[in-house]
């Protein structure tokens, strides 16, 4: 039976786009590097007998060409080697994917708004298929696929705002002076295709493929007190690019907790006792 191929994985020495295979439960901390700041993702892996967890930062089946596909930040499987099931868990981390301006009509808000959704559906849609290649090795299984953002803010209503003034800005009736309103439609009219998209988007919905997805949000808040306090020997590290430690930077963290049957930003129940 063809499996796929795992590197041993190192706590301190995590590259990108490498499979690795862990075995037991620990927290891995996925830290993304700024210039003024960083931000900091707790995974809680809890792994059960007969349970092995994969991880892998930004990957991309290597029979997909590197120009052009976009990856998310982080891809976890949990598999269940005994009820022939797997858990896969992706999710990109943005600063704020909200930051954009209130102000839709000036300072470029709906392009900078339209982009950021876009891309992220992208980065999503071309990890699920290196994502689904890897899966396929695996055989007959089952999966519990779940889609996540990490984020300093997710507003809703401005999303929603965003499709309703788009929408405005192309009917025939506007009222905006013609030369601005040319203009707007000039720069908005490339994203056209995905407006809809953006109005599930504001209800955490995605799809994709003709499948929909809740979309999992975690937010990242500011840690307080000193940055450069130490993790506990349990908790890994892995990071998209080498810091300077001597710089002090702010930092956002949030943490994410991970079984064969869920995901989500508190821990889960213990276990029931047996009888």
């Amino acid at each position: 039976m063809v499996k796929p191929r795992f590197e041993e994985y190192k706590p301190d020495n995590c590259s990108r786009n490498i499979l690795y295979r862990i075995n037991e439960s620990r927290i891995i901390r996925f830290t993304e590097e700024h210039e003024q700041h960083k931000e900091i993702v707790y995974l809680h892996i809890q792994l059960e007998n007969g349970q092995y967890a994969v991880y892998a930062n930004e990957y991309r089946n290597p029979l997909i060409e590197k120009r052009g596909c976009k990856t998310a930040d982080v891809l976890i499987l949990i598999v269940d080697e005994q009820k022939k099931h797997i858990f896969s868990f992706l999710f990109d981390v943005k600063t704020n994917i909200s930051a954009f301006s209130d102000n839709l009509l000036g300072e470029n808000a709906m392009v900078t708004a339209l982009k950021e959704v876009r891309d992220f559906l992208e980065q999503l849609e071309d990890t699920l298929i290196s994502k689904n290649a890897l899966i396929a090795l695996y055989g007959n299984r089952s999966e519990k696929e779940n889609l996540g953002i990490v984020t300093r803010n997710f507003d809703s209503a401005k999303f929603e705002a965003v499709a309703e003034m788009y929408e405005k800005i192309f009917q025939e009736n506007h009222a905006a002076n013609p030369l601005i309103l040319y203009k707007l439609r000039n720069n908005l009219k490339p994203y056209g295709n995905i407006i809809e998209r953006v109005k599930q988007f504001a209800m955490k919905k995605i799809a994709i493929s003709g499948k929909t997805y809740q979309l999992h949000t975690y937010i990242l808040e500011k840690e307080n007190g000193n940055n450069n306090a130490e993790i506990s020997s349990d908790t890994s590290a892995c990071q998209n690019e080498h810091a300077d430690e001597n710089i002090k930077k702010e930092i956002y963290s949030a943490d994410i907790y991970l079984s064969i049957e869920d995901v989500g930003s508190t821990p889960p129940p213990p276990p029931l006792p047996s009888t």
